[in-house]
């Protein structure tokens, strides 16, 4: 699978709220690096949790669209490479949410790409009012 074609697929799954299908995206145990601190997610059920938490705080912002840019491959080797991404998360309006900056690890087995490793940072323009909202609770 291409890396446009991958990251296209998972916004789709996060913008219809497919928190199962999003799962499938990913490999556990899982190390989520935020800047609240870091998780390990040890089994899909945790992912499914903490997806579902997640998209419950877009929603509750106003989601309506997701979409992938500023996207930087930085290569695969062995198997392994480093995706960067810079999500836009729109409003009902068309409106900015919030941008959120994440670098993946991505792992490539027999040609199926999985996400390794994430870390991830808000608030690069808008957003400020939904992450202040959630900070410290423990779910990113």
């Amino acid at each position: 699978m291409r890396v446009a074609e991958f990251l296209e697929d998972y916004a789709f799954s996060f913008g219809t709220g497919d928190m199962e299908a999003l799962a499938d995206f990913y490999d556990v145990p899982l190390s989520l690096i935020q800047p609240e601190g870091t998780m390990l997610l040890h089994s899909r059920e945790e992912l499914v949790d903490h997806l579902v938490a997640r998209h419950e705080r877009y929603i509750a912002a106003g989601l309506a669209r997701v979409k992938g840019s500023s996207v930087e491959e930085v290569g695969f080797d062995e198997g392994l490479g480093i995706l960067n991404v810079r999500w836009e998360l729109h409003g009902r309006s068309g409106s900015l949410i919030t941008t959120i900056a994440t670098t993946y690890l991505l792992r490539q087995r027999d040609g199926i790409l999985r996400i390794a490793g994430v870390v991830r940072l808000d608030q690069l323009a808008g957003g400020t009012a939904l992450n202040r909202r959630h900070q410290g609770s423990g779910r990113a």
